[in-house]
């Protein structure tokens, strides 16, 4: 019992630093400890938590549920969503927003979500993980902000709607959701006073449009480019496109070749579009003449990649479901990103998530250590982060291990970073978003880099600066990407 008490004290002293302390160090470390240790308990207070007078402390317990294991959260959340006497309408939002972001598939608890009386949880439930049939049904919901959601989910899962369902759905709202007018639009179903003349000028309808009978019209008027590659996509682009004035048409028969044309018709063809006056032809014509767009390269397209089964692509995305000891983590190159006194939470994360994903050995942080959860989706479970106070402690650490310092930073002296000769166990530094490296780690740096740039801004992203970088010295260093 002694142990067990010990637990819970631990527990509810992380709970309660995770959703009051204002210390972001200690925060991050209350919540990195509660998804190692939550129980149903924690899950239980958490969710009474999100009905706290003040919206700081609703929003963190609700970003503590989302981190926790879903086999432990989901349960308890698809409970919460369902018993709407006992729960409010601000924490059932929040149950099928978090249902959504750990659902693997459809999530049978967000349908009775998409008929609760709130419409604040209609609205949530109305998502990516909601099933089909009450989608469709929520196309009729009486508030328009749910009916779009609906139609937008709808709309990016491509699925077949009845012509009669999709006019009972645009009959309710005036004017209808546009998610709903692109659905209607690629069904050839018109809400009252539009037809395919009307739609021929609207362009955020005509590009939505899949009825081959109103492209084709369009076709025939006065802006033929944009419906012919609709037509094209269709399989249904007219035997006239390669002919065609308008460039945008010939590039349509480019890329995506008339129906029925085969063998020495279709040489014939691409052969005289590789002459064409337009640039944009000649390039397309080249790539279809090489294989580039057959239906065999299309399949490919659109087949998973052979990291779709990697831990992070699995439904809640990330790395915080996986047991440290269950990654295989491929051997890392000897070599690591190092940030200095980063002021933002998100550019730390994501630069942490590219040095994993660039196959780095380890991330150093100089100043504000801990604060690095924005944008890293778990990746601390995967990659070693140290800290350290100050820049001495960082270059005695440099030294001492025997690495070279890259310094990634703007200076009459940098190299750009794609010309430059890098050493064998670089260590890569980036400074403040503000300030850029001190003086002292400039004046300790083996190699000075910097990022060409050709617009009017003077500098990119920590982030993404770090992410070019890193990339470009993996490729170039001959590194082999693992294939999962």
């Amino acid at each position: 019992m002694g142990g067990d008490d010990t637990r819970r004290e631990r527990r509810s002293a992380a709970l309660d630093a995770a959703l009051y302390c204002e210390e972001p160090v200690e925060r991050d470390a209350a919540r990195a400890l509660l998804r190692d240790r939550a129980d149903l308990d924690t899950v239980n207070f958490l969710l009474r938590a999100l009905e706290a007078p003040t919206r700081r402390t609703r929003r963190r317990a609700e970003r503590i549920l989302a981190e926790l294991s879903p086999s432990l959260i989901r349960s308890p959340l698809a409970a919460a969503l369902l018993q709407r006497s006992e729960t409010t309408a601000r924490a059932r939002a929040v149950a099928a927003r978090i249902l959504a972001s750990i659902a693997p598939g459809p999530e049978p608890a967000l349908g009775p979500g998409l008929t609760d009386p709130e419409a604040r949880v209609r609205k949530a439930s109305a998502n990516h993980a909601a099933p089909t049939e009450a989608l469709i049904s929520a196309l009729l919901d009486p508030d328009p902000e749910v009916a779009q959601r609906a139609a937008q989910v709808l709309e990016e899962r491509e699925a077949p709607l009845p012509e009669e369902t999709l006019r009972r759905a645009l009959s309710p709202h005036s004017p209808p959701p546009p998610a709903l007018m692109r659905i209607a639009a690629r069904h050839g179903v018109y809400p009252q006073g539009l037809d395919a003349r009307t739609l021929g000028g609207t362009p955020r309808l005509r590009a939505h449009l899949r009825h081959r009978p109103t492209l084709l019209e369009i076709f025939a008027g006065a802006e033929p480019g944009p419906a012919a590659w609709l037509l094209g996509e269709l399989g249904a682009l007219p035997a006239t496109a390669p002919g065609h004035p308008d460039p945008l048409v010939r590039a349509a028969a480019a890329r995506w070749g008339i129906p029925g044309e085969t063998g020495p018709e279709a040489t014939a063809r691409l052969q005289s579009l590789q002459e064409d006056p337009a640039a944009e032809v000649r390039w397309l014509a080249a790539r279809a003449a090489a294989g580039a767009y057959t239906p065999q390269a299309s399949a490919r397209s659109l087949a998973p990649h052979d990291r779709a089964d990697a831990p992070s692509a699995q439904p809640p995305y990330g790395l915080r479901h996986v047991a440290p000891g269950d990654l295989q983590r491929p051997a890392p190159a000897d070599a690591i990103l190092a940030l200095s006194q980063p002021r933002q939470d998100v550019n730390l994360g994501t630069a942490i998530r590219s040095a994993e994903a660039a196959g780095l050995a380890e991330v150093w942080v100089v100043g504000h250590a801990a604060r690095h959860s924005g944008a890293n989706r778990g990746t601390e479970t995967a990659l070693p982060i140290r800290a350290f106070p100050d820049d001495d402690q960082f270059l005695d650490a440099v030294r001492s291990r025997g690495f070279q310092l890259v310094g990634v930073q703007q200076t009459p002296e940098s190299q750009p970073y794609h010309r430059a000769i890098y050493p064998p166990r670089p260590i890569f530094v980036l400074g403040s978003e503000r300030t850029g490296l001190s003086a002292r780690l400039r004046r300790n740096a083996d190699l000075l880099v910097e990022i060409p740039l050709f617009g009017v801004i003077d500098s990119l992203n920590v982030s993404a600066a770090a992410t070019c970088v890193l990339f470009h010295w993996r490729l170039s260093a001959g590194a082999s990407p693992s294939p999962g």
